[in-house]
């Protein structure tokens, strides 16, 4: 049925419903909670590449748009485990969204937004002085983030800019353009974050010098080597290989949660995020 719903309603005509209905609900504190709710879900809904030029100019600051918006709402403690939800279900995607035949619009606003608003490191300084983060995002003493979602939060990032965007230039040069635009804003974000961390660079880079366009070592894998061959651990362990994060192999709570199929967390997710989109579709067309 929401696929359906999708189909019957331009993307363009969705993402301007959707900023109108925020836009009216962040204009009282009892309706914040619907109007966070309703930004996230747009964000994430899949979208293909625009008919024209001038469409796609207009769903690129649109979408923009409703990244600020959701940047001026406060965080809670229901809206940070709505985007730890929602970035689990984003890095269990991501495999599946890198195997798709179809053109698709990378979704690197939603993970820009998801690593601004998860990072621990980046949050916990504004939250205790009672200010806005360098980000504009505001949290509130009853959302307490963990060490585990800057992790989590890292990992959302490296998957969008792992991700490749499979349509032609030629034929889509505003979606390629407005594609690189995003991936360098979200790339200078994290090589300034996390200047100070040798471990977290490798991984940074080592996704923006995608090996597979232009292989720079004849005796390394991965073209972030520099960085690479500066951890010992790293060098014992995997020689030449290419950096994976967490580093070192090492499983967090949340990425065992991700891979772990028995627990049907996957499930539960999945589930829920299909009823989510179709209680927002329904409130869009209305």
């Amino acid at each position: 049925m929401s696929y359906i719903v999708v189909n019957q309603i331009s993307d363009f005509e969705l993402h301007f419903r959707t900023i109108f209905l925020v836009q009216s609900l962040i204009k009282e504190p009892e309706t914040h909670r619907l109007a966070f709710t309703l930004a996230l879900h747009a964000l994430q809904l899949p979208r293909g590449p625009a008919a024209t030029k001038f469409l796609e100019v207009k769903l690129y600051h649109l979408e923009a748009e409703l990244v600020n918006l959701l940047r001026r709402l406060e965080i809670g403690a229901y809206e940070l485990q709505l985007i730890r939800d929602r970035a689990r279900i984003f890095v269990m995607n991501a495999s599946i969204f890198a195997s798709s035949p179809h053109a698709r619009v990378l979704p690197i606003s939603l993970a820009h937004y998801l690593l601004d608003a998860l990072s621990y490191s980046h949050n916990i300084t504004s939250s205790y002085q009672g200010r806005r983060s360098s980000s504009g995002i505001t949290t509130r003493s009853s959302a307490q983030r963990r060490p585990s979602d800057e992790e989590l939060a890292v990992k959302v990032a490296l998957e969008a800019l792992g991700m490749k965007l499979m349509v032609s230039e030629a034929d889509n040069p505003m979606l390629c353009e407005s594609t690189r635009r995003q991936r360098g804003e979200l790339a200078i974000t994290m090589l300034m974050r996390y200047k100070d961390c040798t471990e977290k660079l490798a991984v940074v880079l080592d996704q923006l010098l995608d090996p597979t366009m232009h292989h720079m070592y004849k005796d390394h894998q991965s073209n972030a080597a520099y960085y690479l061959e500066q951890d010992a651990v790293h060098v014992k362990l995997y020689g030449g290989q290419r950096p994976q994060y967490p580093y070192h192999g090492q499983r967090s709570d949340w990425l065992k949660e991700c891979l772990d199929n028995e627990s049907g967390s996957l499930n539960r997710l999945l589930i829920a995020e299909a009823a989510n989109s179709t209680n927002f579709l329904s409130a869009i067309i209305l």
